[in-house]
């Protein structure tokens, strides 16, 4: 009978093979003890039927599982398939795995290999008169019992104990883990990326659960997937009120202008919270917008340095309204009069003291002291007026006209006469100028010296016009 007639035999016969009772789970694998006499080949199709093959015994505690099994299962004197044959070269044993032999049983003068007569004996039994302890080279078409040997799946039992995948192997199985995570026994943990080279990323690894990713410094940002370019932050001008942005590393600067702070130069310096909210100030600081302002109390003025306060001199500014005397105080004035006058209640005005004799200096500029009922009265030299004659001629009653101005000397000194000229300014022209030139008599007139009136009194010069007069 040729061997394809075998196999096909072994496939109708797969569903009248019955199995003993015996079968048992051993490193990865079940074994089976099947009681239905088969030649080897249909032995192992029908173990290649059920998802496994005849029995593979690569191990003294295989081997001793196994005779263990075959005696309970069948007594001594039965024979079973084990997959074991040197079909392929004559003498080089291997399991219907291909592997070769790491573990050998022979029975005591096997293996034979038969003769010519009987036919070759190329496959390999547990020999039942040896208690299954031994092996025994036999003519392949020989009937026989047989073991099958299956692989366990682990993985589909509780998924072989492992956190993530099972990978199930021939007689074993092992855990893997997803991307990730690395091995630890059975179980998975997160592989820190990060603790190697830092994850690849140039400044800052973040490792998560099952992965990781990177990120940039302040002043950077990430371009693909780890590497970081610096910003320059400088391009969207930061600056507010007039900052300069000087770009960093890791950032920006702004250099702010003198009265603005904050880091982009949005708030104002309040100058004026220091120094009891005077600021740089002597007296009173206001506060602006990116800077302040110094400014004085009334009778005070500001220096040149625009911060210090000097006492304003309004007598010698003509500030005052005192009619005789004015005293300067500091931060202030004050009026006194002369000799023989005394300060009325208005802190002004001067009036006579009530006597009746004249008293040395009474009269000014060489006036004559008279007495009186009560008061004494002065009579003045030519020009000169007032109670007392301090009026110089010429010395009132000659404002300039108005935008313009006027130049004067004195051209009699024991008559104080004044010689003067007037002028227009501010680009104005004379309006109404009978004369351009004025002259004061020595009793304190004025009078026009013109080419056209000559001696006579005139009208004062007017700069309101558009054409000068002629």
């Amino acid at each position: 009978m040729t061997y394809i007639t075998w196999m096909t035999l072994a496939l109708l016969l797969v569903g009248l093979v019955h199995s003993g009772n015996q079968h048992r789970e051993l490193d990865g694998y079940r074994y089976q003890m099947f009681t239905t006499y088969l030649n080897y080949d249909q032995a192992q199709a029908t173990c290649v039927s059920n998802g496994g093959h005849l029995a593979h015994i690569k191990s003294s505690r295989q081997q001793s599982v196994l005779a263990n099994m075959a005696t309970l299962t069948a007594g001594w004197g039965s024979d079973y398939w084990i997959g074991l044959t040197d079909r392929q070269s004559e003498g080089i044993w291997r399991w219907t795995d291909g592997t070769g032999l790491i573990y050998r049983n022979w029975a005591e003068g096997e293996p034979t290999n038969g003769n010519a007569v009987d036919g070759e004996q190329d496959c390999v039994a547990l020999w039942g008169d040896y208690g299954y302890t031994h092996w025994d080279d036999r003519q392949c078409g020989h009937w026989l019992y047989f073991i099958c040997q299956t692989d366990i799946n682990e993985c589909h039992r509780s998924n072989g104990g492992c956190s993530h995948n099972c990978v199930n192997t021939d007689g074993s199985y092992r855990c893997t883990c997803r991307d990730g995570y690395q091995q630890s026994g059975s179980s998975c943990i997160d592989k820190n990326e990060c603790s190697n080279n830092n994850g690849g990323c140039d400044q800052i690894c973040h490792n998560t659960a099952g992965g990781y990713h990177c990120s940039c410094n302040a002043g950077y940002q990430l371009s693909g997937s780890s590497q970081c370019d610096d910003i320059d932050e400088c391009t969207s001008n930061p600056c507010l009120n007039g900052g300069t942005c000087q770009d960093l590393s890791e950032g920006y600067r702004c250099d702010c202008q003198p009265g603005w702070t904050g880091g982009n130069c949005e708030i104002d310096i309040d100058e004026c919270l220091t120094n009891g909210g005077r600021g740089p100030c002597d007296q009173t600081c206001t506060n602006l917008f990116g800077s302040y302002r110094c400014s004085c109390t009334v009778e005070y003025q500001l220096d040149a340095d625009s911060v210090s306060c000097s006492d304003l001199d309004e007598c010698d500014q003509n500030l005052h309204d005192c009619h005789q005397r004015c005293l300067n105080t500091y931060g202030g004035f004050s009026c006194a009069c002369v000799e023989g006058f005394t300060l009325n209640d208005d802190g002004k005005s001067c009036s006579v003291l009530d006597t009746d004799d004249c008293f040395p200096g009474a009269c000014e500029n060489g006036g004559t002291c008279v007495e009186g009922n009560g008061a004494f009265s002065c009579n003045c030299p030519p020009g000169f007026k007032g109670e007392r004659c301090q009026t110089e001629p010429c010395s009132e009653a000659f404002d300039p006209p108005l935008n313009g101005g006027k130049a004067c000397s004195v051209t009699d000194h024991a008559t104080v006469a004044m010689y003067c000229t007037v002028y227009c300014r501010n680009n104005t022209e004379f309006a109404i100028a009978p004369a351009q030139a004025y002259t004061c008599r020595a009793d304190g007139s004025w009078f026009a010296d013109s080419n056209l009136v000559v001696g006579q009194s005139s009208p004062w010069p007017d700069c309101t016009g558009n054409n000068l007069w002629v």
